[in-house]
């Protein structure tokens, strides 16, 4: 038993200490089974008020117990805080990817197209922006159906990451809309990726509900400018994606005639 004693000698009185009852008292304490013991008698030569007393293996039983329930509470704590991080991770990944295909969407494309363009300014690097548009998108929905129309633009946005560097930004911008970011590339090299990628595209037509669609990408790309924002280099790659629709159809009327 660990016993510990507090002196009287100096701090109680001998009048104060014979005042005492020869009476011998006691108090057990419920949670730590604590035993307190008062003195049957004090007198001068006294060198304890009282005596307080725990035995060692209570003590021992009731701290493994007590350490026991904490890390039990802090391993149940330890979940909560990882189950949180996992829903806190899932809803940032839902604000900035699209809900169809694995490419960021608009507002996310939009923040990092910002982003890269500072830094591009601030290193005076290249940065080259492609945009892409699927050709007779609305013909797909219509023949087939809406889902498939959902199937093509899902091998869209996988084409476009598997072609891509990681440190390409991939975004597609609503509807049939797709468009790259090629940091540390000038314009000739985005004009190379979208040429590459449509070719990819004509020559692996995806098999959808049965069918073999025939997928065709109009495209334009553009480079950024030393007062660029986000929205001034998309819409001169939109013109260019635009102007390249115009001429492609025109050459095609052509050789028909």
């Amino acid at each position: 038993m660990r016993v510990d004693a507090m002196d009287a000698s100096h701090s109680v009185s001998s009048d104060t200490q014979h005042a005492f009852s020869p009476r011998r008292r006691s108090a057990k304490d419920r949670q730590n089974r604590a035993y307190e013991e008062a003195a049957e008698r004090v007198d001068q030569d006294a060198d304890a008020l009282y005596v307080f007393g725990i035995p060692e293996e209570d003590l021992t039983t009731e701290v493994r117990a007590a350490v026991s329930r904490i890390l039990k509470d802090n391993e149940a704590l330890r979940r909560q805080l990882l189950k949180a991080e996992r829903v806190i991770a899932d809803l940032h990944d839902l604000a900035d990817h699209d809900s169809l295909t694995p490419t960021l969407n608009r507002r996310a494309f939009m923040r990092e197209l910002n982003r890269l363009l500072a830094l591009a300014k601030r290193h005076k690097t290249p940065l080259a922006l492609a945009y892409f548009d699927i050709d007779d998108m609305k013909q797909i929905n219509d023949r087939l159906s809406h889902a498939a129309g959902d199937a093509a633009l899902l091998r869209i946005g996988e084409m476009l990451v598997e072609h891509c560097r990681s440190s390409d930004l991939v975004a597609r911008l609503g509807g049939d809309e797709f468009a790259i970011v090629l940091p540390h590339s000038n314009a000739e090299q985005a004009a190379e990726l979208a040429a590459r990628l449509t070719a990819a595209l004509a020559a692996n037509p995806p098999m959808i509900q049965d069918d073999v669609v025939d997928l065709k990408l109009s495209y334009g790309v553009s480079m950024a400018q030393a007062d660029d924002q986000a929205e001034q280099l998309l819409a001169r790659a939109d013109a260019d994606m635009y102007a390249h629709k115009a001429k492609t159809k025109a050459e095609g009327a052509a050789a028909q005639s």
